[in-house]
């Protein structure tokens, strides 16, 4: 269990090297440092000077590392967190939230409080699955890049992320100018239906630039895919990217994840995504309101409650907690079958509720406690 946490924590920093090594140039070119407090960039929200643990990351995140002690007996820790104006983006689940407000909520040990600004992309590495191959992922011969792009709240809105790349191994990129800009950019139509996502040519140059580049691009809180095309032509659906060039869609964090072919650095990539819906981002829309359930978070909180009481049996039986075993499977459901998504999304809130109603009426257990902590 514990082994899995770290490993994800490794992978997670690895595959953010683009954005931190792009944050590292600002801050050699600005003065101001990638971790920063709330305050610097919001000197005049009062707000920002009460909340010193929580920290900006770049331009684009905002962190707030828990350091509170989980409680014994539920194994959650409880956290107030202040979010500034503008609209949050949960980092791992994609749910929307409207700034400024005070967010208090219980994370489990699996969980990160960690938001980004809507419409920001950000730049990543993609990462090989064994561990002993991420040494090395530095390397400037890599050109495979992952985008995770979440979606602006307005229409019609332009957003821009801008990175960086160098040899890596020399300080040729400030006293000769050998480096290479990238650029990204999001729009949302007027219907909110349609993406257009565009990655400019690369500019600029270094001693062993790779001379095309491939790109994941994940859409993270986005409905599947009607259709995609990339530079005009069709980006067919194979589950889990098993053909590529492809889409499929990942129900576990509702995220459309597009793959595409290596291209030349120089050339422009214009992508078109049609959604399933024209009603713009999931959690926006199906939601309803900024207190409807994180319905990411909530379908992970089943799937280990389902965990926990399958471990009593049989002193818990499945038949008397169906409706957790149905709420932990709807992302394999949505993974598997796409066009069920919409479907999915609108029953799950009153399917959560009546799986927390199920565990409550259970026969008290060992750890009954815990698995309603877990659901509340």
């Amino acid at each position: 269990y514990y082994f899995s946490l770290m490993r994800s924590a490794i992978r997670l920093r690895a595959a953010m090297v683009p954005y931190i090594y792009s944050a590292s140039r600002f801050a050699h070119e600005s003065g101001v440092s990638i971790v920063r407090h709330l305050y610097v960039d919001y000197p005049a929200e009062s707000e920002a000077y009460n909340c010193p643990g929580q920290l900006m990351f770049g331009e684009d995140l905002m962190v707030a590392p828990i350091t509170v002690a989980c409680n014994p007996d539920t194994g959650l820790a409880k956290m107030s967190i202040w979010l500034p104006p503008g609209d949050w983006i949960d980092f791992f689940t994609g749910h929307r939230y409207k700034g400024p407000q005070t967010l208090v909520r219980s994370y489990t040990l699996e969980e990160m409080p960690v938001f980004a600004k809507a419409g920001c992309i950000i730049p990543q590495n993609q990462l090989p699955d064994q561990m002993s191959k991420l040494t090395g992922i530095s390397d400037r011969s890599s050109s495979a890049f992952r985008l995770l792009t979440f979606l602006p709240t307005r229409a019609n809105e332009r957003l821009e992320t801008t990175w960086t790349d160098d040899d890596g191994d020399s300080a040729s990129f400030s006293a000769e100018g050998r480096f290479v800009s990238n650029s990204a950019s999001v729009v949302l139509s007027d219907d909110q239906g349609k993406v257009s996502i565009t990655i400019a040519p690369q500019t600029g140059s270094f001693p062993g630039q790779p001379t095309e580049r491939s790109f994941e691009i994940h859409l993270r809180g986005s409905w599947p895919a009607a259709s995609v095309t990339v530079n005009g032509e069709n980006l067919p659906y194979s589950p889990e990217n098993a053909a590529q060039p492809s889409w499929c869609y990942d129900g576990r964090s509702l995220t459309l994840m597009l793959s595409l072919s290596a291209l030349p650095v120089a050339a422009a990539v214009t992508v078109e995504v049609t959604l399933q819906r024209p009603d713009g981002c999931m959690t926006a829309s199906a939601a309803g309101s900024e207190a409807a359930i994180d319905i990411v978070a909530a379908m992970g909180r089943a799937h280990c409650v389902q965990q926990m009481l399958n471990n009593k049996f049989p002193i818990a039986l499945q038949e008397d907690y169906t409706a957790v075993l149905c709420a932990s499977a709807a992302a394999q459901r949505m993974t598997v079958h796409p066009s069920t998504t919409p479907g999915e999304i609108t029953i799950f809130p009153s399917l959560f509720a009546e799986a927390c109603a199920q565990v409550a009426a259970l026969n008290p257990v060992g750890g009954q406690s815990k698995c309603v902590a877990y659901l509340s």
